[in-house]
């Protein structure tokens, strides 16, 4: 499924400076590219990576939610079978299980869960290859 979004966007939904000034350099720059020019979030994946994407998940112009949730679980899958319970964290256990729908919680978003689940499980093991997994997850999904 293709999800895109904007550099205004992306702004207006309170997107870090560095990983907005990086977009913006990889896509020639502000002016050049145009504000509300459609940017595919595969471009976000390959030049700001696997946090930045699901970052965007937010800022998109189509309904991405169910596509967050489904793609948070998915990764939450594969570190599980990877390393178990790979958190003590309850927000981790909480983000998990409101991605699989078994909860619903007035303080997650689809968004949200996706991010916690995928930067707790990265802070807790040094792990490019497990990046490179989640990225050609969210990859397969968007293409």
């Amino acid at each position: 499924m293709k999800l895109t979004t904007t550099l205004n966007l992306i702004k207006t939904h309170n997107c870090c400076h560095d990983g907005y000034h990086k977009l913006v350099t990889h896509l020639g720059g502000l002016k050049k590219y145009g504000a509300d020019e459609p940017i595919d979030l595969v471009i976000i994946l390959d030049c700001n990576g696997v946090g930045d994407c699901l970052w965007a998940f937010r800022a998109t112009a189509e309904p991405s939610q169910h596509l967050a949730r489904r793609i948070a679980d998915e990764i939450s899958a594969s570190l599980l079978e990877l390393y178990g319970t790979f958190s003590n964290s309850n927000e981790v256990r909480e983000a998990m299980f409101f991605a699989r729908g078994y909860a619903a919680s007035a303080t997650w978003t689809a968004y949200e869960s996706g991010v916690t689940i995928w930067s707790r499980g990265t802070l807790a093991v040094s792990w490019p290859a497990e990046s490179a997994k989640h990225a050609r997850i969210i990859r397969a999904w968007l293409e």
